[in-house]
């Protein structure tokens, strides 16, 4: 026993000696406090004041959001003299950084505005009305809780009772990433590039002797290299999203979309009910030329397939080539037309605009000089299809609904002939 305590006198402070310094610098006067656990504090009662220029050593993020004089902040622990204090975030910078992050980059409690980044295939989590779609996103903390509850007779709750989706967060000097449990990793230096940032980050424990890739309950969805302590990462926004790559522009490991409060809140009562109500979603994230990677919420329990595209086709917001781009239809896609526009001649094809819904789940307007009308067996299904201009029935409800109709026409088929052979009986 004696040795092994020996081991650990001389390891952990050995280790803290050889991890990496992280320094940072003040870029403005400002109030700091000893580092105790509290929820609230105010300016006037901060132990000191550090002065603009001021190099500090960084030791650890802090995860419990405090308010300062009433407004949300995300706390720095910082060293000085060997004495743990804490910080506003964003008055501090990366003490050798080649460049900062523009304003609008910037995503923490006083600059989100109702929106919150958060990973792209929470869209499709929601689109899909089912909680347990939440596996594709946070499996392995689900796992990890599920675990647990099996041995601790005291967790009584499901994991979607105390589950919570963190978002994308990023400063001066910290980036915040995740799912239900997420990573946070130090900025060390900031690259401007021409399609976005280029950055250095670290593991937020470095310098601690502890790792965040040492606890199973930090591991998410979000292909962090494990094996190294620090790395680069480009960032990429486009207008609702941000895409994230992994050392250079051709590893993309991450996307986030902006959500506003609608969409978290449906997400939310998703994860708690199981239950939601698409009709409180009024805004939908779109990259600059208008494309989705996830269709926004659609009724498709009335849809029936009129056409197929012959060449993958874009479809926009309106009827002209000018308007933003909603997705491209591949080759063979199904769609629904459901509205005629007015005629146009693209690549020597006089044909008209028309509004479609795709067997994909995406609605907006194309030339239909690339549509082929798909080959109907029965008159009865092209007139559901017809009269269908704005409500949509599934493939197999109108498979049903043209076989009853069919049965109905030849039951009046054979009810009419039998009134005409009694009255030509009669006459």
């Amino acid at each position: 026993m004696k040795r092994i305590l020996l081991i650990l006198i001389f390891f952990i402070p050995a280790h803290y000696i050889m991890s990496e310094e992280l320094l940072f610098r003040i870029i403005q006067d400002t109030p700091a406090w000893l580092a105790v656990n509290r929820t609230t504090i105010s300016r006037d009662d901060s132990s000191l004041t550090l002065k603009q220029g001021t190099i500090v050593k960084g030791f650890r993020p802090r995860f419990t959001r405090s308010r300062i004089d009433n407004d949300r902040y995300f706390l720095y622990t910082f060293i000085l003299n060997n004495t743990q204090y804490e910080i506003q975030a964003d008055m501090l910078v990366p003490a050798n950084t080649e460049s900062l992050f523009d304003d609008s980059w910037i995503n923490n409690f006083n600059s989100q505005n109702g929106k919150f980044w958060i990973q792209s295939g929470y869209l499709n989590v929601l689109l899909s009305k089912n909680r347990e779609k939440f596996h594709d996103i946070d499996r392995s903390w689900i796992d990890v809780y599920n675990r647990n509850k099996e041995t601790n007779e005291y967790m009584m709750e499901e994991w979607y009772e105390i589950a919570g989706i963190s978002y994308f967060e990023l400063n001066q000097i910290t980036l915040y990433a995740g799912g239900f449990s997420s990573s946070m990793f130090w900025i060390t230096n900031i690259i401007k590039i021409n399609t976005g940032y280029k950055v250095t980050v670290a593991d937020h424990m470095l310098g601690t002797g502890l790792s965040v890739f040492d606890d199973p309950q930090f591991d998410n969805q979000l292909s962090f290299p494990t094996d190294k302590r620090s790395f680069d990462l480009v960032l990429k926004m486009d207008n609702n999203y941000l895409d994230i790559y992994l050392d250079n522009e051709e590893n993309l490991f991450a996307t986030f979309v902006r959500a506003d409060e609608n969409i978290m809140n449906e997400l939310n009562k998703l994860m708690r009910i199981n239950n939601i109500d698409f009709s409180k979603i009024t805004f939908w994230p779109r990259r600059a030329d208008g494309t989705m990677d996830y269709p926004p919420p659609l009724d498709m329990s009335r849809y029936i397939p009129t056409h197929s595209v012959t060449n993958n086709l874009r479809l926009r917001d309106a009827a002209n080539t000018s308007s933003l781009i909603v997705t491209t239809l591949p080759k063979d896609t199904e769609v629904q037309v459901i509205e005629t526009g007015a005629s146009t001649t693209i690549n020597n094809i006089t044909a008209p605009w028309v509004k479609v819904i795709s067997s994909t789940g995406y609605t907006g307007w194309c030339f239909s000089g690339y549509l082929e009308e798909i080959a109907v067996n029965n008159v009865a299904t092209n007139a559901i299809a017809d009269t269908a201009e704005n409500s949509l029935v599934s493939k197999d409800e109108a498979k049903a609904l043209s076989f009853w109709v069919l049965i109905l026409v030849g039951v009046g088929v054979v009810v009419g002939v039998g009134v005409v052979v009694v009255i030509k009986k009669k006459s």
